[in-house]
């Protein structure tokens, strides 16, 4: 086993907003399930990222109650290894990092409805293998905290 070229330096809950519906209301098993990732380089090491994962639980039927209404936003900061090309910098961090994030999003919501009268939630998993960053034509003004923005995906 190897130590990943992409290491979680520190991750936190930005955002968390839930709502459960109320015990004994006729509720839907379904959900939709949406993901938005930022993605920010540190404007003087390359090699330092902060990565945001916005999860959002919304009602799939508006004429139907859902079990559980949430917005979840986890930051995190990675660190790639310098030594891998900077192809594969980029790749890993697009695909890695979110990877990352979602499952501690995951774990969140189910410590918090497993506590809810309705039951545990269980998000599915999900792939980010499509997602891509590019290098910036030209350095953008540093954001809060010292990352350039790097759009999303």
């Amino acid at each position: 086993m190897n130590i990943s070229p992409l290491q979680l330096k520190h991750s936190w809950i930005e955002r968390l907003d839930f709502q459960c519906a109320s015990f004994g209301e006729d509720v839907s098993d379904t959900s939709d399930v949406s993901v938005e990732v930022d993605y920010g380089q540190h404007p003087s090491n390359p090699q330092e990222w902060m990565v945001g994962l916005t999860t959002v639980i919304s009602n799939s039927n508006e004429e139907e109650v859902a079990k559980y209404l949430a917005t979840v936003k986890f930051v995190g900061l990675f660190r790639v290894d310098a030594e891998l090309e900077r192809e594969k910098q980029l790749k890993i961090v697009a695909v890695n990092a979110p990877s990352v994030l979602f499952s501690a999003t995951r774990e969140v919501l189910v410590q918090i409805t497993a506590r809810s009268p309705l039951g545990p939630i269980e998000l599915p998993t999900l792939s980010f293998l499509g997602h891509n960053l590019t290098e910036p034509d030209a350095p953008a003004e540093a954001r809060e905290g010292g990352v350039e923005s790097q759009g999303k995906a």
